[in-house]
């Protein structure tokens, strides 16, 4: 698909929100392409809504608690899915597997 002539795509995993979700943020993002997946349990928006955009920004903001949940559930979650250390046997494993 193209807008004025220029491919248009959809996020399939971002780095951005992997390393948010590391670092223990809470994350607002969304529903493009693999991002639901990647940041499952946050507060994902359509796409080009800016009310729903304020909306989720204003609950983040005046809600210390679901700001600490999210951000302790980011925490675990990258811990689980995305260190290196667990995820290079993974790999190899699912390689050899089709080798």
């Amino acid at each position: 698909q193209k807008i004025f002539n220029i491919p248009i795509w959809q996020e399939y995993f971002s780095y951005t929100l992997m390393e948010a979700q590391a670092s223990g943020l809470p994350i607002v993002s969304t529903l493009s392409g693999g991002i639901p997946e990647e940041v499952d349990n946050n507060l994902l928006i359509p796409e080009n809504n800016q009310v729903a955009l304020f909306q989720a920004l204003e609950t983040l903001i005046s809600n210390e608690s679901l700001r600490k949940e999210l951000g302790q559930y980011n925490r675990q979650r990258a811990e689980k899915l995305f260190d290196l250390n667990k995820q290079v046997p993974q790999t190899e494993e699912l390689i050899s597997r089709i080798l």
